[in-house]
């Protein structure tokens, strides 16, 4: 069988556009929405509690520099933990600087 340059050119203008095309049509359902990433970065702070309420507390480091933190209702928090001048560590996510857990030390 013997191509000629106008089976060449029907090739490349009409059929090779139609095959590189049907490549990317993949499935016709909606995309599926990001899954939650279940691995938060979290980092751990240790120090004395400045003050605290409801929704925050401020841990004063060893350094004198001071850290606040959001207390979420999933944060869990040891009993006797958020009384001031009370030494602690808390466990955080730097992103959003809420609170994970406290514990008393």
């Amino acid at each position: 069988m013997k191509f000629s340059i106008k089976h060449f050119l029907v090739f490349v203008f009409f059929l090779f556009p139609v095959a590189a095309y049907s490549q990317g049509s993949g499935s016709s359902e909606p995309r599926k929405e990001k899954k939650e990433n279940n691995f938060a970065v979290t980092r751990s702070v240790s120090g004395t509690v400045a003050s605290a309420s409801e929704s925050s507390v401020v841990i004063k480091r060893s350094s004198g520099k001071t850290i606040t933190l959001r207390i979420r209702n999933s944060t869990k928090v040891g009993s006797g933990c958020l009384q001031t001048d009370q030494r602690v560590r808390a466990t955080y996510t730097p992103k959003n600087r809420n609170a994970t857990a406290i514990s008393c030390n």
